[in-house]
């Protein structure tokens, strides 16, 4: 597996591990890929200091995903900032249980406000929310090499194209911040491919009739560290020498938002430390007239099918996730028992029943 990760006032860490910071606001690919038809994209806004008024930095406030023609989830943060997960285009409730199996893929939402979603593919995104902003982090298995663009790059053990626009032209991996700005507009989405729900004046105005990327918002590049910032001392004492903690204190002024991102960039290192070789053997739907038991679909795992009343199972009755990537045995099929026939009701007015009929 492959790890890329965004968090904070946005920081990228690429598949190949690469990081840099794109600050634009709009909505951009993050990652997509012509294997499976994968599509990530993100959606960013300005971000507030602690006395209410606006940054000149950016966010990640909602997180839209599908691959081939699988259900769209959707997670973002409402304007009252609440956490909210759509299921193509409806908020989703998990008062009654914390996972759900849909349509080529299994969501999950745990307690500590991460919203987990796992593909057909064996992709995998996972997504944290704290104080209004979103930290992304996308798992690919290695079938995907050389079959990834966007903000995460080309995943192909190479940094040096990493910096890819659309049209197939790179960018030095020494670019400037403000040449990087050039490069994450570029990966902008469009409303003919967007997966984002507009239900609000809000985003209706800013992001669906209004542009993408906002040519016209230019953040802070590069903030300077002032001895002289009465944050400095606490800062170092929560930052250390995490660059990226430390440019979010200066930026948002915010120890909170500099925290979330240090304990975003922790669990991104660790995950890449201590992951070990996934196998997973991808989603698996349910017989038509029928159903399934398991919601595992990773190695060792076993997924049983059952058919509803006056149908027969043919194909395998079991399937087991193996070694290779592959589900062992035969896709199941419900079909309906001999002598079984569908039964059909009919409405006969009196008058036309004749004796013959009644004998």
């Amino acid at each position: 597996m492959k790890i890329a990760s965004a968090f904070g006032d946005p920081h990228f860490l690429t598949f190949d591990g690469l990081n840099f910071t794109f600050k634009g606001q709009g909505e951009y690919t993050l990652v997509e890929s012509d294997l499976t038809s994968l599509r990530v994209q993100g959606r960013t806004q300005q971000a507030r200091f602690p006395n209410g008024t606006q940054a000149q930095v950016t966010g990640l406030v909602a997180v839209a995903m599908r691959e081939n023609n699988s259900d769209i989830i959707e997670v973002r943060y409402s304007e009252d900032l609440n956490l909210e997960v759509l299921w193509n285009q409806k908020v989703l409730n998990f008062s009654e249980q914390s996972w759900m199996d849909l349509e080529g893929l299994f969501l999950h939402s745990s307690s500590d406000q991460k919203i987990t979603v796992m593909f057909s593919s064996g992709s995998g995104v996972e997504i944290r929310g704290s104080g209004g902003f979103l930290a992304l982090t996308v798992l690919l298995p290695e079938n995907f090499m050389n079959h990834t663009q966007g903000l995460f790059g080309v995943m192909n053990g190479n940094t040096e194209d990493e910096f890819t626009f659309r049209n197939k032209t790179t960018m030095s991996v020494h670019a400037s911040p403000q040449q990087l700005f050039e490069f994450g507009a570029n990966w902008a989405v469009e409303n003919g491919t967007s997966l984002f729900t507009y239900d609000t004046e809000m985003l209706l105005n800013d992001f669906f009739y209004g542009e993408k990327h906002n040519a016209s918002f230019l953040p802070v590049f590069s903030p300077y560290e002032d001895p002289a910032d009465p944050l400095m001392e606490q800062m170092v004492s929560l930052c250390g020498s995490d660059p990226f903690c430390r440019f979010d204190v200066l930026t948002t002024r915010s120890l909170q938002v500099g925290n979330f991102t240090r304990l975003s960039h922790e669990n991104h290192k660790q995950l890449v430390e201590s992951l070990e070789p996934v196998i997973s053997c991808g989603w698996l739907d349910h017989p038509t007239n029928g159903r399934k038991d398991g919601t595992n679909y990773l190695l060792g795992s076993a997924i049983r099918f059952i058919c509803n009343q006056g149908y027969e199972l043919t194909g395998s009755k079991e399937r087991i996730c193996q070694a290779t990537g592959a589900w062992s045995g035969d896709s199941p099929n419900c079909i309906l028992r001999s002598g079984l026939f569908p039964f059909k009701c009919y409405q006969l007015s009196p008058e036309i029943i004749t004796m013959n009929e009644v004998i």
